[in-house]
């Protein structure tokens, strides 16, 4: 079992002996560290969610407490998990299971890492899979049996009126955030 970790989303794929794969998708339990009905649980119910843009992050808790409460390496942390139970040759979704649970990430990985190894030809067990599950929920939401994650946009590929590449276009996304984005919304749709 590998884990990957992007401070507040925790995954691990397993090969189950029955021949499915076992795919854990855990997320930050911040109520583990709040006391409810308090100043902070308050402030925290009026945001209700952490917002992430490209040019910033506002965060749900102050940041001292996100910082505490994120997840690391060989660190124990209280997530709320779903746990699916894939077919290992369609890697449909027999089963799912959704509760608390207590998590060691055993390693960390960005976005970033995941896109540079992806680009190297030098892929793990770990991310090979992934990239699979991801693609396969992607064909599923679309249901294109052959659509692929990282469509063609060349088209969209812009200039701006200096004729310099655009860095904040939309549509320019790293293989890792589109893995890590299909994965997201499968959870999603799940809880």
């Amino acid at each position: 079992s590998d884990i990957a970790n992007l401070a507040e989303l925790a995954l691990h794929i397993k090969p189950k002996s029955d021949g499915t794969i076992e795919l854990g998708c855990h997320v930050v339990d911040v109520t583990a560290h709040i006391e409810e009905s308090s100043s902070l649980d308050r402030r925290a119910r009026k945001r209700s969610t952490s917002v992430f843009m490209p040019q910033k992050l506002v965060n749900l808790l102050p940041q001292a407490l996100s910082k505490t409460v994120a997840l690391g390496k060989d660190k124990e942390s209280a997530t709320i998990s779903v746990v699916y139970t894939l077919d290992s040759t369609t890697f449909k979704i027999k089963s799912s299971w959704i509760g608390e649970s207590v998590i060691k990430p055993s390693r960390l990985i960005t976005v970033a890492e995941i896109t540079e190894e992806y680009n190297s030809q030098k892929q793990t067990a770990f991310l090979s899979l992934l990239e699979k599950i991801a693609t396969a929920f992607y064909s599923e939401r679309l249901n294109y049996p052959e659509a692929k994650l990282m469509p063609s946009l060349s088209l969209f590929e812009s200039l701006d009126d200096e004729k310099v590449n655009v860095d904040l276009n939309i549509l320019d996304r790293s293989i890792g955030s589109i893995i890590i984005n299909e994965i997201s919304l499968k959870l999603d749709t799940s809880v």
